[in-house]
């Protein structure tokens, strides 16, 4: 798969996929994976994905949680994750590894802030609660026609 063909079935991937699948260590060390909402779905999250798609990276990872969830406190002692994006039906999918940071950027918080989140942040955009969750991605693996391709970001970014 060249650099073009990757990123093009990246982009259509990460527009598409109605979840991703979040994995981080525990205290144990042990890996826990959890559904997360994928803000770059451009059918459940219009305006957010069209926010994130104009002013972030075209891979950056990017969710939305509460501050004090077990996924924050595991990224704080441990920032290394991995993201899944899959297409099931077509068998298609896209795995992001690096660190993961916890950040309450306003910028990007007012940026993505869906009126229905009121329910687990009552004071909004704003709320002590809503912590963000971003990775600048450092290696990519990809699987499309029944072939594996591993890319490091940098070299095509």
């Amino acid at each position: 798969m060249t650099h073009l063909e990757f990123k093009t079935l990246a982009k259509d991937i990460l527009k598409r996929a109605q979840a991703c699948y979040l994995s981080t260590l525990d205290d144990r060390g042990q890996p826990l994976i959890r559904a997360m909402n994928n803000l770059r779905n451009l059918e459940q999250y219009p305006v957010q994905a069209k926010w994130i798609n104009k002013n972030l990276s075209a891979h950056t990872v990017l969710f939305t949680t509460t501050t004090n969830s077990a996924k924050v406190h595991q990224l704080i002692k441990n920032p290394k994750a991995s993201v899944l994006y899959a297409v099931p039906g077509e068998f298609k999918g896209i795995t992001f590894l690096g660190e993961m940071k916890v950040t309450t950027d306003n910028k990007i918080r007012h940026g993505i802030f869906h009126e229905d989140w009121r329910l687990f942040y009552p004071q909004g955009a704003l709320d002590p609660n809503h912590s963000l969750l971003i990775m600048e991605p450092v290696l990519s693996e990809c699987w499309f026609d029944n072939k594996k391709t591993t890319f490091a970001l940098e070299t095509i970014l």
